[in-house]
């Protein structure tokens, strides 16, 4: 039985295949670093992504390759 993703695991899923690394790696040309975060403080535009210093609010699997193309 397929057991169901939270958002979460979904989300990070997605990067971790997209960029070809896991939580706590960083990608070869040094651009991304994936660490995944039990709270930002930002609970009421949950689930949170930050890039750098901008903020992606509500972000869903669908969004990720978007998120990745603005770098």
């Amino acid at each position: 039985q397929k057991r169901l993703l939270t958002m979460k695991e979904a989300l990070l899923e997605e990067f971790q295949n997209r960029l070809k690394i896991k939580s706590g790696e960083t990608t070869l040309d040094g651009k991304f670093s994936i660490d995944a975060l039990r709270c930002v403080g930002a609970c009421g535009i949950a689930p949170v992504v930050l890039v750098g210093e901008k903020v992606y609010k509500k972000v869903e699997p669908k969004d990720v390759a978007k998120i990745i193309s603005e770098y």
